[in-house]
Parts: C-alpha cells; sequence; structure tokens
C-alpha cells in the first residue's frame, strides 16, 4: 500500500508522512494534485492540503476527470473555519473531509479506514457543512432563483470551462452581455466563483 500527500507546506508534509510511513510504507509527497500522474491499486489515500492556500477545487475537478475511480481515496484537508459551501458537492464522493487541526495521527487513522461508498467528516466539521447547506438551499428555493434558459445555458458553458469570449460567440451576444449573466448565475446558485459554479453545475442542469 502507498500514500501520496499533496502539501505545500513542508511542515505539514513531514508532520504525515511519519505516521503514514508506519502504517502504508511508501509516501509520495507532492506539491500539487496536478503532479500525480500516475495511480494503481497500491494507492491506498491521497491526502490533499488545502490548509496553507486558497481552496484548489478547480485541481479537484481536474483530478476527477483524469483519476475518477480514485476520487473516494482523497482526504481533503482544510481550515476548520474554512466557508464550506463550495465544499457540499463533494460530500460522498471524496473519502474525507477534515480539519487540520484534527492531529497527524488522526488523520492517517481516517486514511486507513476509509472504505467506498463511506464519507468521514469530524461532528465539528458536518455542524458547519449543515449550516452551509441550509444556507445553499435558503438561496436556491426561492423563486428569485431559479435559474432562466439563458442563464441556463451559459452554466453549462461554465461547467465546460469556456471564457466568456467563448460564451459570447456561441450566443451571439457581447461579452459584456456575458458577464450580466455570469454574476446573475454565481448569485442564484449562491457561489462566489466560476470554479464553484461548475462544481455544483450538475444539481441544475438537465441530464
Amino acid at each position: 500500500m502507498t500514500m501520496i500527500i499533496v502539501s505545500q507546506s513542508d511542515i505539514v508534509s513531514h508532520a504525515l508522512e511519519m505516521p503514514a510511513l508506519s502504517v502504508f510504507g511508501p509516501v509520495l509527497k507532492v506539491t500539487k494534485i496536478q503532479d500525480i500522474n500516475v495511480l494503481n491499486a497500491d494507492t491506498r489515500a491521497i491526502l490533499y492540503d488545502l490548509t496553507e492556500i486558497e481552496t484548489d477545487l478547480a485541481a479537484l475537478a481536474n483530478f476527477e476527470l483524469k483519476f475518477g475511480e480514485f476520487l473516494n481515496k482523497v482526504v481533503i484537508l482544510t481550515r476548520t473555519n474554512l466557508d464550506l459551501h463550495d465544499m457540499l458537492n463533494l460530500i460522498g464522493r471524496v473519502g474525507a473531509i477534515v480539519p487540520h487541526s484534527v492531529g497527524a495521527d488522526d488523520i492517517i487513522m481516517i486514511a486507513q479506514a476509509m472504505r467506498p461508498g463511506i464519507f468521514v467528516a469530524p461532528t465539528e466539521m458536518l455542524h458547519a457543512l449543515i449550516s452551509a447547506n441550509s444556507k445553499h438551499s435558503s438561496l436556491t428555493s426561492n423563486g428569485d432563483s431559479q435559474l432562466t434558459d439563458r442563464q441556463m445555458a451559459v452554466l453549462a458553458m461554465l461547467a465546460e470551462g469556456q471564457s466568456n469570449k467563448a460564451i459570447a460567440r456561441t450566443l451571439g451576444v457581447s461579452e459584456t452581455t456575458v458577464r450580466v449573466h455570469v454574476r446573475a448565475v454565481l448569485r442564484k446558485l449562491g457561489v462566489k466563483n466560476r470554479t464553484q459554479a461548475a462544481l455544483v453545475a450538475d444539481r441544475y442542469l438537465p441530464v
């Protein structure tokens, strides 16, 4: 079995490496999740440290496109006080979301206990997730939050990673008009940026 530690912090990497070696054996350390090129059946867990950087869920989305079957082996380490609204779409897809304050030994224990179909999060974080979900529900349940057909089309293209210029060209409108639509989509979905909108797009777009 092997473990991969993804962290830009030497302190975090070192703290996790020592207990991981005793449980998993070989440990691979990288600074970005994009640096992972090959995964195999021996990969037991991937610790993705988001405590030192801005939440990089776009990189995680790209990881899912490349190694989808391994997403449930990812343990996201994050700040306890992070706004967890943008983590909601990962519940039940990644293996665990835990605050780094849990401690290295407990993080390794969580990684060791992970199984397909099981999602792990500490009680203190579950309260925050429930609160974030309630906020999301209130934002998307009022009548003004329904997306128009044009906004749905913009959301679909955001989910594909298209730029405003490309969206404008496809719709036959100006980039200024596209920016207005994008702002409206973000507001109605209750998200902060295009990346977050893309991550939750599958909840709103027809199959």
